[in-house]
């Protein structure tokens, strides 16, 4: 097994982990003060921001059909937090990881570190708004999740891009 291969599937496992992960930590906490501001999120608001590179990871170095499993398999997994949860988790999850699975794979030829940076913003937008209508009834943390998710994103490209001159570019297949 190379290298490549066990970086997708540990990435991959690390995905799915991320939605029971989340929603696991909303059930149990309350919302948290999104660093360094005072806005304040849902306590997964972190772990769904590394689901959206985590995501791009799994797409971009394994394929887009791994990507769509992993993303039907980790809302599947949700059930088993809250039934409240778990429907606003998946509405959110599934909206927003098929549209940065969009934005990604219409940018990425051109710039990784754009294709990153975008599909994780859109994701967030959508993913704060679906899930927080659902889950409490308004956008009172929008602000906060927003902004946690596109700051975890900022940050987690370097990484993205290191990986990526270690292992080298992984070929996309035809989903």
């Amino acid at each position: 097994m190379t290298w490549r291969r066990v970086a997708v599937a540990a990435a991959t496992v690390a995905f799915v982990a991320t939605v029971y992960f989340a929603n696991w930590l909303v059930d149990r906490y309350g919302p948290i003060r999104v660093w360094p501001t005072t806005l304040l999120a849902p306590a997964g608001v972190y772990v769904v921001g590394l689901a959206f590179v985590l995501r791009d990871f799994v797409q971009y170095q394994g394929s887009r059909v791994l990507a769509l499993a992993a993303i039907a398999v980790g809302t599947g997994l949700s059930v088993l937090v809250s039934a409240h949860l778990a429907f606003a988790s998946a509405s959110a999850f599934a909206a927003s990881e098929v549209a940065g699975l969009a934005v990604f794979w219409a940018l990425q030829r051109a710039s990784l570190v754009a294709a990153v940076v975008a599909a994780g913003a859109v994701a967030a937008a959508i993913d704060s708004y679906v899930f927080l209508s659902i889950a409490f009834g308004d956008l009172s943390f929008f602000e906060g999740q927003f902004v946690a998710k596109v700051g975890l994103s900022l940050l987690a490209a370097p990484l993205v891009l290191g990986v990526r001159f270690v292992l080298g570019r992984g070929e996309l297949r035809p989903a």
